[in-house]
């Protein structure tokens, strides 16, 4: 009777471990697909702005493959190569780099085009004045200004040949530079050709502006730049630092990642970074 007890514990026991197992395994399964789709939306969507705002003929769907494939065959190599800890940084990097890149490549974009914008408004108000439409005066600037101001512009023209409203297209290129400055051109271009106007003296005013408030912006920069070379800092040294000590003692550094203190103090470390980082930056950044 004992023997039989015991065997039914022994099998019961066995049985609420391989229901635990695939309980937490399942959980395990749902999370990640859970953390691998919200990674994917936002890839989409940052990377897919970034592509559409820089006129680059790809897909954001394409890129994310290559993204996860490059990750997975890197990862792969640097786990047989390197370690753990290497590879988790190195997949890191290559997954979270195009969510970094792309949208500062679209940033610095829209900065050119605003560092055009009153040239640009000089050449246009200067068309409207000897007597051409607006057309003929965004024709100028195709010809005449460098990318990224000609490529918008042609852009607009060619929507507009194909029969899309004017202000639609207009819409569409504020919508991609995606600032204020742009906003306001099209806010005055809109309103002149609904109800009339100056426009020539609209633009030749707002283009004084722009050139003043470039200005200020640039001193500001100036007197920030000590602030976001400390944020930047914030996040390289102590990375670099970290991945130092690991190379030279991992034994020691290990604990850090393996024991419940050291846990404890690994995400101390990460909050003070990041609270650091987010003080710095919100410190330094000044909207004129």
């Amino acid at each position: 009777m004992d023997l039989m007890n015991e065997s039914i514990l022994f099998w019961a026991i066995l049985s609420m471990s391989i229901l635990g197992g695939i309980c937490t395994f399942l959980f395990v399964v749902r999370s990640l697909s859970n953390i691998f789709a919200l990674y994917r939306e936002n890839f989409i969507s940052s990377v897919g702005q970034g592509i559409r705002g820089m006129f680059l003929f790809s897909e954001a769907g394409e890129l994310f493959t290559l993204v996860i494939a490059l990750a997975i065959g890197i990862g792969l190599l640097s786990y047989f190569f390197l370690g753990v800890l290497s590879t988790v940084f190195i997949m890191t990097i290559i997954l979270v780099s195009p969510l970094v890149i792309f949208p500062a490549l679209r940033k610095r974009r829209s900065e050119e085009f605003v560092h055009q914008m009153p040239d640009t408004l000089d050449s246009i108000s200067s068309s409207l004045k000897s007597g051409l439409n607006i057309i003929r005066s965004f024709q100028q600037v195709v010809k005449n200004f460098p990318n990224p101001t000609a490529q918008e512009f042609a852009q607009v023209l060619g929507e507009y040949r194909l029969g899309r409203d004017l202000n639609e297209s207009l819409d569409d290129m504020a919508a991609r530079i995606n600032r204020h400055d742009v906003v306001l051109f099209v806010s005055a271009v809109k309103i002149s050709r609904s109800v009339g106007g100056n426009l020539a003296n609209t633009l030749d005013t707002l283009a004084s502006t722009l050139r003043e408030k470039t200005q200020v912006e640039g001193k500001i920069r100036a007197l920030t730049a000590t602030g976001r070379a400390q944020s930047w800092m914030g996040i390289v040294l102590p990375v670099g630092l970290a991945y130092a000590f690991y190379f030279f003692e991992p034994e020691a550094m290990s604990k850090l990642f393996t024991t419940p203190l050291g846990l404890v103090v690994f995400g101390v470390v990460v909050t003070m970074m990041i609270s650091s980082v987010v003080l710095i930056r919100r410190v330094s950044s000044i909207n004129v």
